[in-house]
């Protein structure tokens, strides 16, 4: 957590080698055959933390996942990096930082984190919430060094002496060994406890548990009070309209209009309740390779490069269309109910794509 400009390269460099199945570490690893799925991670703390690496290899061939993932790197910092890589890069650290969403709470506490972090370690906390325009800098410098990326993988990877090659093998009888080092570890603190240095540093702690702040105390950590809140929320609502099919029926459209950082949504329900039960059981495999399998007569790898470059995200999810609870809700099921919308069982295409890139994006999801 040395600077915002550490995190950004950082989060870069990292989605460049591994956020999707076609970028390049990420594809070299899979291509490989030598694991059964993938691990990998991105921590900032003081000091990044990244990982690569495969669950599932065998024994015997653990050094040649770390040769994968070398010669990797040593090929990408020596030759060219291919611009669409680059691209689908920026696109998905662009997403990553404008798009508000729950991580383990409100998004207002993600914010909180990054300011407390950086006010840890000496940095100044306004700066840290300052994302967006972080990133361009390293947008600037990609159109100004066109070995921009390949400096990164040297400077953090190739360069960097701070590295290590962990293998984990399992152990029958690991968890017994390590029940004997706990127990000869707590007999030798009870040797060597002093009770009474103990027992004063326990008053110590319980009268610092029970002393009550005084307001000057607690002036100090910063706050907000229910009252200092806007107590009006604001509506969104959303606008009812259709479109022409090709055999000339009438697809209900609902459109919300809201600022969400440049970001569109869209979503594309197909009813499934049409299908014969007999068919239903098929449904849920059906819903989870739907994507996983490329389309148009194209691989898999190629179909996420593409898609990768041009939205932020293409899922499929089953969803049940439910009258929804209370008396305003079953007024409006009620009043709808001729359209055929409601409580029905759904197929959903969701895309998330920018406004920017929006005709391009809609092109692969009508592809």
């Amino acid at each position: 957590c040395h600077s915002l400009d550490y995190i950004m390269e950082s989060s870069y460099l990292f989605n460049f080698l591994y956020g999707n199945d076609s970028s390049p570490l990420r594809k070299a690893l899979l291509d490989s055959k030598l694991g059964k799925r993938l691990c990998g991670y991105g921590q900032t703390y003081y000091e990044s933390l990244t990982g690569f690496g495969l669950h599932g290899v065998n024994e015997e061939d653990a050094v040649k996942v770390k040769d994968v993932i070398l010669d990797t790197l040593k090929t990408l910092a020596d030759g060219e990096v291919l611009q669409k890589d680059i691209d689908a890069t920026i696109l998905a650290c662009d997403f990553a930082n404008r798009e508000i969403t729950r991580n383990w709470g409100p998004f207002a506490l993600t914010l909180l984190d990054r300011a407390v972090d950086a006010w840890h370690y000496g940095n100044n906390p306004g700066e840290f919430l300052l994302y967006r325009k972080g990133f361009e800098k390293v947008k600037q410098a990609l159109k100004e060094d066109s070995h921009y990326t390949q400096k990164l993988i040297k400077k953090y990877f190739l360069d960097n002496r701070q590295s290590a090659f962990i293998t984990v093998v399992p152990d029958k009888s690991f968890l017994e060994e390590r029940n004997k080092k706990e127990q000869n570890f707590l007999s030798l603190l009870t040797k060597n406890l002093d009770e009474e240095k103990l027992n004063a540093e326990l008053n110590q702690l319980h009268e610092y548990q029970a002393h009550k702040e005084t307001e000057e105390e607690s002036s100090c950590i910063p706050n907000i009070k229910p009252e200092n809140l806007e107590p009006k929320a604001n509506e969104y609502p959303t606008e009812e309209t259709s479109l022409k099919a090709n055999d000339g029926s009438e697809v209900p459209l609902f459109i919300n209009n809201e600022n969400t950082n440049g970001i569109v949504y869209l979503d594309l329900f197909t009813p499934l309740d049409t299908l014969p039960l007999s068919e239903y059981k098929y449904i849920p495999v059906f819903n989870s390779v739907l994507l996983d399998t490329g389309w148009n007569k194209k691989s898999w790898d190629k179909c996420i490069g593409e898609s990768s470059t041009v939205c932020g995200d293409f899922y499929t999810e089953l969803i049940y269309s439910s009258a929804g609870v209370g008396k305003a809700a079953e007024e409006y099921f009620e009043s709808v109910k001729d359209k055929n919308y409601t409580k029905r069982f759904y197929l959903n295409f969701s895309m998330k794509m920018t406004v920017e890139k929006a005709r391009e994006a809609l092109k692969v999801f009508a592809e």
